[in-house]
């Protein structure tokens, strides 16, 4: 049996937004070989002015290429795209961090990984404890989830 998980569009979450870009970066061999940990404040707020069409693959993409631009610690407003500077500003300045909390909603005061290991139980759970039809409704692999599982992060 298939469940359908549907989230809303990341445009319509972007309390989300401080917590995604610093996992993107986190998971992001570009940045951590250039020691990149960071995005600054207004590179932060012209992130989120953006309607990102292309959701979360769009916003990756968008880090990819401010990282290898970037000759810091912390990518900044220089280092985006034209497109993404240009941005009409929506929202005052969300704070960058890590363990930054939602604001609202399902995933309130939840972490990026915990809503993560929730999905993935959920899965599970729902195919009846069997890995490899968890991993295909995920769109996973089958080691990517195993490693997922025992990973205590």
């Amino acid at each position: 049996m298939v469940y359908p998980i549907r989230l809303p569009a990341l445009r319509d979450r972007l309390e989300d937004l401080p917590l995604l870009v610093a996992e993107l970066l986190r998971r992001s061999r570009i940045a951590r070989d250039r020691g990149i940990r960071a995005v600054d404040a207004d590179a932060l707020e012209s992130l989120s002015a953006h309607r990102w069409p292309g959701n979360i693959r769009e916003m990756d993409n968008v880090l990819q290429r401010a990282a290898l631009a970037c000759d810091g610690k912390e990518i900044g407003m220089h280092h985006l795209p034209h497109e993404i500077r240009s941005a009409p500003r929506r929202s005052p300045t969300l704070a960058p961090g890590p363990r930054h909390r939602a604001k609202g909603g399902a995933t309130a005061g939840r972490t990026l990984r915990e809503v993560e290991m929730s999905v993935v139980r959920q899965a599970v759970e729902s195919c009846g404890g069997n890995i490899t039809a968890a991993a295909k409704l995920l769109g996973v692999s089958r080691t990517k989830l195993y490693r997922d599982l025992k990973s205590p992060r």
